[in-house]
């Protein structure tokens, strides 16, 4: 569960959030950041990598059915980088 204003002072990098009760966009500082429903192969590596490392039994349920729990995940990222690159027209940005 996240906490409120989650990604308060969040500055740089990625934040991936597995939301299956849909509450993130209530929780977040939407002044600092901007939220995708968006878990690309870069999500699936990371849990593969997981799952390899930890032997995580959720981490292997979620990639089991990827279809259907990759839709439960949100993308974070910092505003100021969200927007610069969504000038760019490298960043679809969508509204929570």
């Amino acid at each position: 569960a996240a906490g409120l204003n989650l990604c308060a002072g969040m500055t740089g990098g990625v934040l991936y959030v597995l939301d299956d009760s849909g509450v993130l966009p209530v929780r977040l500082n939407a002044g600092m950041v901007i939220a995708e429903r968006s878990a690309g192969e870069d999500l699936r590596a990371l849990l593969e990598l997981h799952v390899r490392h930890t032997g995580s039994a959720r981490a292997a349920a979620l990639l089991e059915d990827w279809q259907r729990s990759s839709a439960l995940f949100w993308r974070v990222l910092p505003r100021a980088s969200a927007e610069g690159a969504a000038e760019d027209g490298a960043l679809q940005i969508a509204s929570a």
